[in-house]
C-alpha cells in the first residue's frame, strides 16, 4: 500500500496507442503526495481532477502515471509527461525553466504539526522541535530544517524517523512511536472527513511550518496549453466541480490570486 514505486498507467503503452478515439492524449504525471496522489498510487485529488477534465470536454484524453518523485523532471524533459498538477516550480524545476509554463495557483496548502490529542504539548515554535521524537517523510524538505533533503544530515540534527507518506506519519503518532509529525492541512481535512472516529485522536498545532500555493506545470510539448487548461479549470470552478474534490479553505483557483 505504501510503495512509492507504483505505476498506475504505463507511459510507453499510452504513447504506443496514439490518440484515444478522436481525443488527443495528454500525459499527466504525479508521485505519492497526499491528498493529491494517495499512498495506493491509484487514487487522490489528482485522479478526481483528471476524471472531471475528461468529463467536461471531448478534445483531450487526460491520462495519469505515478512514479517516484525524483523522476518527474526527466519525464517532462524527455516528453513523456505533459502536465503535472499541484506542483511548485521552486521544487527543483529551475533547470527546465525554458521548457514549461505555469498556471495560476489552484490550491494553497499549509504544513502543520500533528501530535496525539491525549498528550499534545506543542512546541511554541518550529525552532523548538529538536526536543521531540519526529516522524518525517523521506525525500521531503521542511522549512524548519532549512529545506535540507539529506536524510543523514537531518538525523544528525533531530531525533527523527522517516516514512514514505502522511498516512504513516499519523500511524506513527497514533501508536506512540513518534511524538510529533508534519502533515499538510488539505490532507488532514480530507482524512478527518473520511475517518471521523480516528480524527479525534490527532491534534493540530496552531502555527504552520510553511504554506505554499500549487499551480499546474505545463510542458511546451503538451497538446493542451496553459491557456486552454486555464479555461478548463475555470469551467470546473464555475460548475462547482472543484469544490467536490478540494476543501473550500484550500481552493484558491479563480480567487484573489488571479
Amino acid at each position: 500500500m505504501f510503495s512509492l514505486l507504483l505505476i498506475s498507467v504505463s507511459f510507453d503503452s499510452l504513447h504506443a496507442s496514439g490518440q484515444s478515439g478522436t481525443r488527443q492524449n495528454v500525459f499527466v504525471g504525479g508521485y505519492v503526495y497526499e491528498p493529491f496522489i494517495d499512498a495506493d498510487g491509484s487514487s487522490g485529488v489528482t485522479f478526481d481532477l483528471i476524471r472531471q477534465l475528461n468529463q467536461i470536454q471531448d478534445v483531450y484524453q487526460f491520462n495519469i502515471s505515478v512514479f517516484p518523485s525524483r523522476r518527474r523532471y526527466a519525464q517532462m524533459a524527455q516528453g513523456n509527461m505533459h502536465v503535472i498538477f499541484f506542483e511548485s516550480p521552486i521544487w527543483g524545476w529551475t533547470p527546465l525553466a525554458e521548457q514549461y509554463d505555469v498556471t495560476d495557483p489552484i490550491v494553497q496548502v499549509r504544513e502543520q504539526m500533528v501530535m496525539r490529542a491525549d498528550s499534545a504539548r506543542f512546541p511554541r515554535t518550529f525552532g523548538d522541535v529538536a526536543g521531540y521524537r519526529l516522524v518525517l517523510i523521506n525525500g521531503f524538505s521542511y522549512n524548519f530544517a532549512g529545506f535540507e533533503l539529506d536524510t543523514m544530515q537531518l538525523k544528525r540534527r533531530y531525533d527523527a524517523v522517516f516514512v514514505h507518506n502522511q498516512y504513516q506519519i499519523l500511524h506513527m503518532i497514533q501508536t506512540g512511536r513518534a511524538e510529533l509529525g508534519i502533515a499538510n492541512d488539505m490532507f488532514l481535512s480530507l482524512w478527518r472527513k473520511h475517518n471521523p472516529q480516528a480524527a479525534v485522536s490527532i491534534a493540530t498545532g496552531p502555527t504552520p511550518d510553511y504554506d505554499y500555493k500549487l499551480p499546474a506545470i505545463v510542458s511546451n510539448q503538451s497538446p493542451v496549453g496553459k491557456e486552454e487548461l486555464t479555461h478548463l479549470l475555470d469551467t470546473l470552478k464555475d460548475r462547482g466541480m472543484l469544490l467536490d474534490i478540494i476543501p473550500e479553505e484550500n481552493l484558491i483557483w479563480g480567487g484573489n490570486d488571479r
